[in-house]
């Protein structure tokens, strides 16, 4: 029995300074917020200093940060009517034994796209770059160590090509740049050069292919003149064989060949009358006419034809200032207000970090106090 006692009171003696232990870790490990709270209306000025000195610092950003103005164009797919002058009737025409060009037909979606590309070509925006100097108004106190090359990719990175979500037919031209007019009027700019150059190319396009047409044209045209030389050259041959038949069997007259035989006449059909029947004196005349003859065109078959279609070709006159690649929904405008800095968001950004560094500091300043007295 006594054995039993002593181990039950070993066992509890075991057990109570484990109670006794945690009870303490409880309490330092307790947030007091009123501590918290205390602390900071303590530290209030330390919060309004770092606070304010914020504030004044993204004030101060904002009123002298360089402005960015943003100069928006809209534009919109041609109309029939822009393009209509790109679909030249007599491409569309039938050529000898009924074969076809493959002439190219424009849309205006299709004019449209083309146009997009060019808006968007490097090449393009270099062109504009160049041509009217840029480099002197993006960079005027540029020094050595600045490139035409850095100024010039600043330059591409501004413009921007974009359609629109809600119509995706039309499309934004837009370029941001700290001067207002200077960014609309090279927005408009920019967009004419790119119409220009895409009704350039559609001209050069259609160019080609009237040149196509007029060369495959005088191509038949010189072909049938040659064939047309040779099969006179091939009758004359023919006559000249026909005339020395006929002289050696005294055939002299022509007319209707007729064989007599007994009281019967039989009339010969006319295409299977040999050449020779029809008399010396007819086929030497025949002879002479084609000997004399200067130009075979008028006797050539289907070259007439030929160059009905050539002359039509050959009076096409295309006018580019009745083409335009795209119609102008609202011009590039000189903007009001700038898009960049915006001060109204960095001084809220800046009064909440001000704030929160403030509190910061103010704890940081409470645990300095503490470790000073302590010691």
């Amino acid at each position: 029995m006594e054995n039993g006692k002593e181990k039950a009171q070993g066992q509890q003696v075991q057990t109570v300074p484990v109670v006794l232990m945690q009870q303490p870790m409880g309490e330092d490990d307790e947030i007091n917020l009123l501590d918290l709270w205390r602390t900071l209306l303590r530290r209030k000025g330390i919060i309004l200093i770092v606070a304010g000195l914020t504030v004044a610092a993204g004030l101060a950003y904002a009123l002298l940060a360089t402005p960015v103005y943003k100069a928006e164009l809209f534009l919109l797919p041609p109309t029939e009517e822009n393009i209509q002058v790109l679909n030249v009737p007599a491409l569309n025409q039938q050529v000898l034994n009924k074969q076809l060009f493959d002439v190219q037909s424009y849309t205006p979606e299709k004019v449209y796209d083309m146009f997009i590309q060019h808006l968007k070509s490097r090449a393009q925006r270099r062109h504009y770059f160049d041509t009217h100097k840029l480099v002197d108004s993006l960079a005027p106190d540029r020094d050595s160590g600045t490139s035409v090359e850095q100024v010039f990719a600043h330059f591409n990175k501004r413009l921007s090509v974009n359609r629109v979500k809600k119509d995706k037919s039309s499309v934004q031209v837009a370029f941001e740049g700290a001067n207002a007019k200077l960014a609309a009027k090279w927005v408009n700019g920019f967009a004419a050069q790119a119409n220009a150059a895409t009704v350039n190319t559609l001209m050069q396009n259609v160019a080609s292919q009237l040149a196509s047409r007029k060369r495959a044209l005088r191509e038949q045209i010189a072909a049938k003149r040659k064939t047309a030389g040779l099969i006179r050259m091939d009758r004359l041959a023919k006559l000249k064989e026909a005339i020395r038949i006929a002289e050696k069997l005294g055939i002299k007259g022509n007319g209707m060949l007729s064989l007599m035989a007994g009281k019967s006449t039989i009339a010969l059909n006319q295409t299977n009358i040999p050449l020779y029947m029809s008399g010396s004196r007819a086929l030497r005349a025949e002879a002479e006419s084609l000997r004399a003859r200067k130009n075979n065109d008028p006797f050539t078959q289907g070259l007439r034809g030929l160059q009905e279609k050539l002359d039509a070709l050959d009076s096409v006159h295309i006018d580019p200032s009745r083409i335009s690649a795209m119609r102008v929904d609202q011009s590039a405008f000189v903007p009001d207000h700038s898009i960049k800095p915006k001060r109204k968001l960095i001084i809220l950004l800046a009064l909440f970090g001000g704030l929160m560094l403030g509190v910061f500091a103010a704890f940081l300043a409470e645990f300095l106090d503490k470790a000073r007295q302590e010691r």
